[in-house]
Formats: C-alpha cells, sequence, structure tokens
C-alpha cells in the first residue's frame, strides 16, 4: 500500500500516531541527519516518516535517502512542486 513500514511503540499497528513529512529540496545530509534523529531520539509513539524530494539534482538525495533509509516512504517528484 501507500503506507511505509511503521515505527511501532505498541498498540493498534496499522495506524501510526504520527505521520512526519519532511520535504527536500538538495538537502541529502540534513535530511539524512533529521531521519537518523527521529530515529534515534522519538520514543513511545508509533510514526511513519514521508520524504518528498522536489527533483533535487544538485545532490544524491534521489538515490541516498531511499537507500539509507528504507523504512522511510520516499515520494521522488518529477518537478519542484514547491512546499505546499
Amino acid at each position: 500500500g501507500l503506507m511505509s513500514p511503521l515505527v511501532q511503540a505498541s498498540g493498534d499497528k496499522s495506524r501510526p500516531d504520527v505521520c512526519i513529512i519532511i520535504v527536500n529540496w538538495n538537502s541529502a545530509d540534513l535530511t539524512a541527519a533529521a531521519l537518523t534523529t527521529l530515529r534515534q531520539h522519538v520514543t513511545g509513539i508509533s510514526y511513519q516518516v514521508v520524504v518528498v524530494d522536489n527533483c533535487s539534482t544538485r545532490d544524491d538525495s534521489r538515490e541516498r535517502l531511499p537507500a539509507e533509509f528504507p523504512w522511510v516512504r520516499c515520494i521522488l517528484n518529477d518537478a519542484n512542486v514547491g512546499f505546499s
């Protein structure tokens, strides 16, 4: 389905307590740091993380983020459609 694997705390395994959405554009290092911090420090809740890449072309975001963070749902836009 459309959901990425959930990072579980307990309880209902079909729906996360929180969905965290990160918009990325040529910021692989910052986004990777944020994802690493989330995984290390968010506890007590279940969550789903979605990274939306706005057609990064100046770094390796589109390859790196899905490879390094398979527990994150990555949406790879074909154009920079902005933040909202």
